[in-house]
């Protein structure tokens, strides 16, 4: 079994080419962050030498074109470049998809990239829920979202839905699983944790489990929310409380910002 995987750098793709290192697959990452390196991969995979091809680059925020490019167009690319051989695909997309409500600009990228998918026996599309690791590290991206703040220290994930997160280890031990079964016929799986969790229950376990460690984080950020309402539900919350503390930090609600004790 020989693998081919894009995204083997970030959060996921580098558990994901550990985990069918330890199965005794052969795999190789690609680095499609640039039209040299995209057409070198596409190039490679079209000699057909592969089982399967791994999807799981993706850009969170996508911002520039090649972003965009990269989050709608890829899968679509390597579907094409594979047509006329056995090679199979699995597609990484997030179960935001499947509800309307969810329409940041991640998981509509997503949409799009499903919709130019041609379904057929070589493809298989996984849509995970938030994926954490098992210190709950969560995303970038997760915070920006209800916080529109720029969290620049903190792990950086697949957003999902944050209500049944699924654990790292659990997908990339599913994906091998895929991969070793080898037999797909136009296979969609939506997939979520066992448990269900609120925002501030995930950012709770969060933030005691890095209580034992330095938490990188500067609460100055806060200080640049200029809506007192947000200001003052984020003082309120013991939760946040606990990262003052932690930092020795205190919130002063005259001048909406955090000093230090």
């Amino acid at each position: 079994m020989i693998v081919a995987l894009t995204g083997g750098t970030g959060f996921l793709g580098k558990l994901i080419f550990k985990k069918l290192k330890q199965n005794n697959i052969v795999v190789q990452n690609f680095d499609v962050r640039n039209q040299s390196n995209l057409n070198y991969f596409l190039k490679t995979i079209k000699r057909g030498r592969f089982d399967f091809v791994i999807n799981s680059a993706a850009n969170l925020s996508p911002k520039t074109d090649w972003d965009f490019n990269i989050n709608q167009n890829l899968s679509q690319k390597i579907q094409n470049s594979i047509s006329d051989c056995k090679t199979k695909l699995l597609h990484i997309s997030t179960i935001n998809i499947t509800n309307k409500k969810f329409n940041d600009s991640y998981t509509n990228t997503k949409r799009v990239a499903e919709s130019k998918l041609i379904k057929n026996d070589k493809l298989l599309i996984l849509r995970p829920s938030l994926i954490i690791d098992k210190n709950f590290n969560i995303s970038n991206s997760f915070f920006e979202k209800y916080t529109n703040l720029p969290f620049k220290y903190l792990p950086m994930i697949y957003p999902g839905s944050i209500y049944f997160p699924i654990l790292d280890s659990c997908l990339a031990d599913f994906i091998v699983s895929q991969i070793k079964r080898s037999k797909i016929s136009n296979d969609t799986y939506n997939i979520i944790g066992k448990k269900e969790y609120k925002f501030w229950e995930i950012f709770n376990n969060f933030c005691e489990i890095k209580n034992k460690k330095a938490l990188k984080i500067n609460l100055n950020v806060f200080s640049k929310l200029k809506n007192k309402k947000v200001l003052n539900l984020f003082y309120k919350n013991s939760i946040l409380q606990n990262l003052i503390q932690l930092k020795r930090f205190k919130f002063c609600p005259n001048s909406g910002k955090f000093i230090k004790l």
